[in-house]
């Protein structure tokens, strides 16, 4: 099972987001290229629209078309969920996400 690190539940609390992508049958992300594109859209670029009824649980998230900032986003690869080839790293995935401002982002489509 993979453990949470105490030094990346501290450095996720510095994150607005900790991202997960859709993953592959291997269990790595599918398209990087196209989570980068989407990384900086949300945190240098028009930000993100966060669903109908959110706003009120997320106060001070920005409107949308204000980006979040640079760095903001964290994703799991950067925090070595997927570096064997156990397949619990989701308890530890759960825990960094906590931390992270605003919790879990997903990428998909």
């Amino acid at each position: 099972i993979v453990k949470s690190r105490k030094d990346y539940l501290e450095y996720c609390k510095s994150k607005a987001f900790l991202a997960i992508s859709v993953l592959n049958k291997d269990g790595h992300p599918r398209d990087v290229k196209n989570d980068m594109k989407t990384k900086i859209t949300i945190e240098s670029g028009f930000g993100s629209n966060i669903g109908y009824g959110m706003q009120a649980c997320l106060k001070d998230f920005p409107e949308y078309g204000q980006g979040l900032g640079a760095g903001s986003i964290c994703f799991s690869h950067e925090l070595g969920l997927y570096l064997n080839d156990e397949e619990d790293w989701e308890e530890a995935y759960w825990e960094y996400g906590n931390e992270a401002k605003y919790g879990h982002l997903i990428l998909a489509g």
